[in-house]
């Protein structure tokens, strides 16, 4: 990365921890979560997106809708800086 791009990096673990807080304030739409995800990292613009994950822990397939009480999933992203791909994870629940 280049100075510039490294200064944007630190814009993935922004997306995951406030898609966290929005989790640990009761928000399971996965549509929504993702969604939240793409919101932070549009703000940077030299970040290109290729992917936001709302997963299930053990098989890490995709939620669909809502995610029962009591379930875990896994927030997750990949994010091209210039030629460099980045990506980055966090478990919630």
């Amino acid at each position: 990365l280049d100075p510039e791009q490294r200064l944007a990096a630190p814009v993935l673990y922004r997306a995951l921890k406030s898609t966290e807080a929005l989790w640990l304030d009761g928000h399971r739409h996965s549509d929504s979560l993702r969604a939240a995800m793409e919101h932070v990292l549009a703000a940077e613009p030299l970040a290109k997106v290729e992917y936001v994950s709302v997963a299930h822990v053990d098989s890490l397939f995709e939620w669909q809708g809502p995610i029962p009480t009591g379930e875990r999933a896994i927030f997750s992203m990949a994010v091209q800086f210039g030629k460099t791909r980045l990506i980055d994870n966090l478990l919630v629940g």
